[in-house]
């Protein structure tokens, strides 16, 4: 199959109506269209079709079971996709919607199970961006669309992400530039009773805890409910146990979500199922055991993407540091990249503007291998250069990184930096970046930072987290 390439600018959608009609065709013929939202690039086909939903799948490597969410560009598409539309979700409809926001709804009868996994619920957001819901409105239909790359791979922030992963495997790609926020959306189960978060993302607990009172999260890390008479800034939850507590609101301990607990001198940390996080509440607590018995029940029957299977993932090996603060957290990264580069193994760090000079003596160029993912010939597919980002979005990318060339040594050590750990907004709209990058330099093996987790500061975690799961 020969992919079309089609750059459309969000800022004259007027003028691009007829590129994006031309898309629309397509859909309407069941194929498949890669097209920019405000979290990440979406897969898009006729979520009404049953045989054009399964080339998602098949040009994804998709596990069946794996639920997509549609994507409407008007409230009266509602009906196509959902039914019993509780006044809760309309509450947060009105509030979030276009934006990134995904709703848990009892799905329409014209639904087609290949969609919702065979479940009676259904996913269902309108996105904000605006070449998102043109070519939504020219297609006429909604349009099931999961992030358009290779299964568990880093979300694609770019066209030229979409391309590397696949080109020759859909219709037509349409080149918007760079999502402002560059995670996907939070998705709320609104069936059940209170409330369900079922993944983390910009809309965070205490943003719909205002709106839903009530409201919990039942995701891989532990179950929370929000009391939003509580007192401010209390202690939100650790990694793992430990004494006091970081400016991350973590214990003292790097987490390796891999099995291995690399702070203080090692040893094996928690599994991810049953790490506690803090996150953007007021207060937490753990829920009753009718939640549990909620858990149980989304872990067997997923009806959110992101839940069951292992995501995010970079080819290289993936760590997470955390400590009691910055410095701690900077010289756990040091000791763990000293380790991997003894081993000859090259090295990306993911640091911070507070971190970056931590890591300046450490900078050198990586090693090059033959049949090495650095030496492919990929370097029209792989990771943005900064010149790429235009002045309609608000995502930060990360200039490439100077490095300084050293002592001949078996591996080599490079990093880029995602943002202000402060400003959890530029980390997000970093992080997919930053990991293909990574890979696309040669790196065998990542380390990041772990980030303080208030607002969508939380959500980067739950994206770090499911990464670093082997």
């Amino acid at each position: 199959m020969k992919t079309e390439i089609l750059k459309v600018d969000p800022l004259n959608i007027a003028l691009e109506r007829s590129k994006l009609r031309y898309a629309a065709d397509v859909i309407r013929g069941g194929g498949l269209v890669a097209f920019p939202t405000e979290t990440v690039y979406g897969l898009g086909a006729d979520a009404l079709n049953p045989k054009a939903v399964e080339k998602i799948f098949k040009a994804k490597g998709r596990p069946a079971d794996n639920p997509l969410i549609s994507h409407i560009a008007d409230i009266s598409s509602l009906p196509l996709i959902a039914v019993e539309v509780p006044e809760k979700a309309a509450v947060i409809m009105r509030r979030f919607w276009p934006g990134p926001l995904t709703l848990v709804l009892k799905k329409a009868p014209g639904v087609p199970g290949i969609v919702t996994a065979g479940l009676d619920t259904a996913a269902v957001r309108m996105p904000s961006h605006p070449a998102a819901l043109a070519l939504i409105e020219e297609s006429g239909t909604p349009l099931a669309a999961p992030s358009a790359n290779t299964s568990g791979k880093p979300s694609p922030t770019s066209a030229e992400h979409v391309i590397a992963d696949l080109s020759g495997k859909v219709d037509i790609i349409i080149d918007s530039g760079i999502p402002a926020i560059g995670i996907e959306s939070t998705v709320v189960d609104v069936t059940s009773d209170p409330p369900v978060i079922l993944r983390p993302g910009w809309v965070d607990i205490q943003m719909l805890a205002e709106y839903l009172p009530g409201i919990i999260y039942s995701g891989d890390r532990g179950r929370f409910c929000v009391s939003l008479q509580e007192e401010q800034g209390q202690d939100r939850g650790r990694f793992c146990v430990s004494k006091g507590t970081g400016e991350g609101g973590s214990s003292g301990h790097t987490e390796h979500h891999g099995g291995r607990c690399a702070g203080n001198g090692g040893g094996v940390g928690e599994d991810a199922s049953s790490v506690r996080m803090g996150n953007d509440l007021s207060a937490i607590s753990s829920s009753s055991s009718s939640n549990d018995e909620i858990k149980e029940k989304l872990i067997q029957s997923p009806k959110s993407p992101g839940m069951k299977y292992r995501h995010y993932a970079p080819e290289a090996l993936f760590e997470i540091a955390g400590g009691r603060d910055e410095r701690e957290i900077a010289g756990k990264i040091r000791e763990l990249c000293r380790a991997y580069f003894a081993q000859g193994m090259n090295v990306g760090i993911l640091s911070t503007v507070q971190t970056d000079s931590e890591y300046a003596d450490l900078v050198r160029k990586f090693t090059k291998r033959a049949n090495h993912r650095a030496d492919q010939k990929t370097d029209n597919m792989g990771g943005l250069k900064s010149d790429h980002r235009t002045d309609h979005t608000a995502g930060h990318v990360p200039d490439n990184i100077e490095t300084k060339i050293k002592t001949p040594a078996p591996g080599g050590v490079e990093v880029i930096c995602l943002g202000d750990r402060k400003e959890a907004a530029g980390i997000a709209a970093s992080l997919y970046y930053a990991l293909r990058e990574m890979d696309r330099r040669g790196a065998d093996v990542i380390l990041a930072e772990q980030i303080p987790e208030d607002g969508i500061g939380f959500a980067v975690m739950n994206r770090m987290m499911k990464a670093a799961v082997k």
